[in-house]
């Protein structure tokens, strides 16, 4: 993901530079036809290369925008599993022993949601209601107990 989000951020720059060259283009073209005299045709062609630069200018900011927040993603996390490419996936689908699924659900590994294998199993949901209770990770039941009403 670290590759990933680099490369995002190195397109956008691209994209945010060449806007601005797209910019600078304009703005010489602008001034050449100020220059001249003012007739229907230069205030039509003045008018596309103004809403053309006011366009530009408005997707980098959006694209700036974009970039600050991956860039402060990527600070924040840089060093956390998250941004690790190292880090296997785990394709819970893959695993048959229950008991090592269970071990991944409680390690918070693998989320307990509709998504997850035994998410539909009354003994893998009372197991885990009994694991958190003997933890006293009553937090735990309480949200394991509203999550499936």
């Amino acid at each position: 993901m670290r590759d990933l989000i680099r490369r995002t951020i190195s397109i956008i720059r691209e994209k945010v530079n060449n806007n601005l060259e797209a910019i600078r283009q304009n703005q010489l073209k602008i001034r050449e036809m100020s220059k001249g005299g003012v007739d229907g045709q230069l205030n039509s062609d003045f008018e596309k290369h103004s809403e053309l630069n006011r366009l530009l200018t408005a997707e980098n900011n959006d694209l700036l925008k974009v970039q600050n927040i991956l860039v402060d993603f990527y600070e924040k996390y840089k060093n956390t599993v998250i941004l690790n490419d190292d880090e296997p996936i785990v394709d819970i689908y893959s695993i048959a022993d229950q008991d090592e699924i269970f071990e991944l659900t409680v390690k918070e590994i693998i989320k307990f949601d509709d998504k997850h294998p035994y998410f539909n199993d009354r003994n893998f949901y009372d197991r885990l209601i009994e694991h958190y209770t003997y933890r006293e990770e009553y937090e735990k039941c309480d949200e394991l107990k509203n999550r499936l009403k």
